[in-house]
């Protein structure tokens, strides 16, 4: 499937839940079910949140397009962070430490998620 894609200078998010989302859409919603059971990441509809660039200047767009977490809403001096891959540990541990900030963490849709983060 990544063999596939159109070779560009731009960074690729690799994703198996973006993968899957684009080859088998029936099945996303309930593997989105699945893994915020298995992780205790709660979904979001991320669609309902206007992101404000003050929220996405807390890490680099690159970071955001490979890794797959996009920082979404501030609750003051804390960040909201939807990601693609809430079973990493070691992300949300390295998302806080290069924001400097507490992050609470979401799992969002790969299609909204892809579509906000074109705009970043």
């Amino acid at each position: 499937i990544l063999t596939e894609n159109q070779v560009t200078d731009q960074p690729i998010l690799i994703s198996a839940l973006a993968l899957l989302n684009e080859q088998h859409p029936e099945l996303t919603d309930r593997v989105i079910e699945s893994l915020s059971r298995s992780s205790g990441v709660p979904p979001i509809p991320l669609e309902l949140f206007e992101v404000p660039s003050a929220a996405t200047a807390a890490i680099s767009p690159v970071f955001v397009h490979v890794r797959g977490v996009l920082p979404f809403a501030r609750l003051g001096d804390e960040l909201m962070v939807a990601v693609l891959n809430p079973l990493s540990q070691p992300l949300q541990v390295e998302v806080s430490a290069r924001t400097g900030k507490v992050c609470h963490f979401f799992l969002a849709h790969p299609n909204v998620w892809g579509e906000i983060a074109k705009r970043i």
